[in-house]
């Protein structure tokens, strides 16, 4: 077996441990290789829509955000940063007011929003 072709079974198969994997890989080798990021990006997505616990799809849309952020930051594109900012703000949305974990993604969220209004001087970012 070919290993494109192992990779794309495993990211069917377990895509939150293949996403893991493929993040741990471009944080350790900071890649120049781009399709370690992009396929942690789509193995986080494919994650996200997989049935699982409010806290665990918490955890998913925070870790997209900080993919989809990460990939902005190298390529600079606008549209990874408005994904990031949507992934932020579904995180938020699933973890419970008084929850711990809320605090970090409200903390990614404004960083991201602050990153776009720098970016595009959007003013609406501070509503």
């Amino acid at each position: 077996m070919e290993e494109a072709g192992m990779f794309d079974d495993y990211l069917l198969e377990e895509p939150r441990e293949f996403a893991d994997l493929m993040w741990a890989r471009y944080e350790l080798e900071q890649s120049v290789d781009e399709n370690v990021l992009d396929k942690a990006i789509q193995a986080t997505q494919i994650a996200t829509e997989l049935d699982q616990g409010p806290d665990e799809r918490a955890q998913l849309f925070y870790d997209l955000g900080v993919r989809l952020d990460a990939r902005f930051e190298r390529k600079g594109a606008l549209d990874d940063l408005n994904d990031a900012i949507s992934a932020f703000k579904r995180a938020v949305e699933l973890v419970s007011d008084d929850g711990p974990e809320q605090s970090g993604g409200l903390d990614r969220l404004g960083i991201s929003l602050l990153e776009r209004f720098e970016h595009a001087q959007k003013i609406e970012d501070f509503d």
